[in-house]
């Protein structure tokens, strides 16, 4: 593991996670969801299949507490943290996240992961890096939104972002309605 942060990139369908070598792909790539506790170990509810539900809702935390659940599956069984010597966390924040959102995550963050370092930076921006620029346009088509996004020196310009609330489920689901019907 060593002294690489660990990167998060969470969306409403799909979270990635890894160490921070250049160069590498995720070392975690898992669907946004969490298992419903239902009480019974079986894990089916009144004879019905397991319950899973994504805690991230087009971009946008709805539940804290399965986020929560999510990132220690990640950091501690998926990545091998251990309690007392964790290390560094780089944060992929959706666009258009409420401050209120980023100081909820900041604190579960410190207090929850005891994390030695947290920078959280937009995803518009991190894309525009991982292509080695700093300028330029970002389309990002999600499982539950498509935000469009101009970057300028390596900071988003907000005030010109525009967010469309359909994404790939939509596409998805549309098209499999058209080759139904031709």
């Amino acid at each position: 593991m060593g002294d690489a942060a660990v990167v998060i990139d969470y969306g409403s369908d799909t979270c990635k996670a890894g160490f921070a070598y250049p160069e590498q792909d995720p070392y975690v790539v898992t669907p946004t969801t969490v298992r419903i506790a239902s009480g019974n170990s079986a894990g089916a509810v009144n004879g019905e299949a397991e319950q899973f539900e994504s805690p991230v809702q087009r971009g946008v935390v709805q539940n804290w507490d399965q986020l929560e659940s999510l990132f220690h599956y990640l950091l501690y069984e998926k990545l091998g943290w251990e309690f007392d010597s964790e290390g560094s966390v780089l944060m992929c924040e959706p666009l258009f996240t409420p401050k209120e959102h980023r100081e909820r995550l900041t604190q579960m963050m410190f207090e929850h992961f005891n994390v030695s370092g947290l920078y959280v930076a937009e995803q518009p921006v991190l894309s525009m890096y991982s292509v080695g620029r700093v300028s330029g346009t970002v389309i990002d088509v999600g499982h539950g939104r498509c935000d469009i996004s101009p970057v300028m020196e390596g900071a988003t310009l907000t005030p010109a972002c525009r967010r469309l609330a359909l994404g790939g489920l939509a596409m998805t689901t549309a098209l499999q309605r058209q080759l139904a019907e031709g």
